[in-house]
């Protein structure tokens, strides 16, 4: 830890220049044990201009990591994707630094994995749509591209999303259920698990939630 004090100590009253306690261990509880610490003087401020570009750079990576591209509208289900990434994001940042100072947050870690599986069901049903446009193409004898399915995809709207997320997940899932199985595969990029389909719908229909939040901000498309 490196941390910059200003103003001097009791012992040095004429002392004005940045100090830096080095060597400090943190406790479990989030206090911090200074019994083994020194303090190394940085009368140039060499020192604390290197710590301020350190925490300048970790906030620009940190915008860099939450930043929605320019040409995301309102609206879209694009949008509606990027706002659920920095949500996980945000959470995740919250729960890593819980479990750093020893005090882990169950509920925050369950909410994050809750968020991920939405994600998944929206980048599957994405892709499943994609899938069938280029289907329904080669059964009309309309050719469609990979690309200009993914493109159509993209400009889905958080609407048109809604649906999707209802025809390829919620009607799935509920069709399992009604034949009396607890338990459901989910795909996860190449691989996948079993989850309960309770689960699986609450996750679904909270997506579905976010999607007609994301709609009522920028109106149908």
């Amino acid at each position: 830890m490196s941390t910059a004090e200003r103003g001097g100590a009791a012992s040095e009253p004429n002392e004005e220049k940045p100090r830096f306690v080095i060597g400090a261990k943190k406790n479990s509880d989030g206090t911090w044990d200074y019994s083994r610490a020194g303090k190394m003087k940085d009368p140039e401020g060499k020192l604390a201009r290197g710590v301020e570009e350190v925490k300048r750079r970790e906030k620009e990576a940190r915008a860099k990591r939450l930043e929605i591209p320019k040409d995301i509208n309102p609206g879209s289900a694009e949008m509606a994707w990027y706002t659920m990434r920095n949500t996980i994001i945000v959470n995740e940042e919250a729960a890593n630094k819980a479990r750093k100072e020893g005090k882990p947050d169950e509920r925050r870690e369950a909410l994050i994995k809750a968020q991920k599986m939405q994600q998944t069901m929206f980048e599957n049903a994405s892709m499943r749509f994609s899938q069938d446009l280029i289907k329904k193409g080669l059964d009309s004898g309309q050719s469609v591209t990979a690309e200009q399915a993914q493109e159509r995809a993209a400009n889905l709207t958080a609407d048109e999303m809604y649906d999707l997320v209802q025809e390829y997940v919620i009607d799935h899932y509920e069709s399992l259920e009604d034949e009396s199985k607890d338990e459901a595969y989910l795909q996860e990029g190449p691989f996948g698990g079993n989850y309960p389909i309770k689960d699986l719908l609450k996750a679904a229909r909270d997506l579905q939630g976010r999607l007609v939040d994301e709609a009522s901000r920028g109106g149908k498309n």
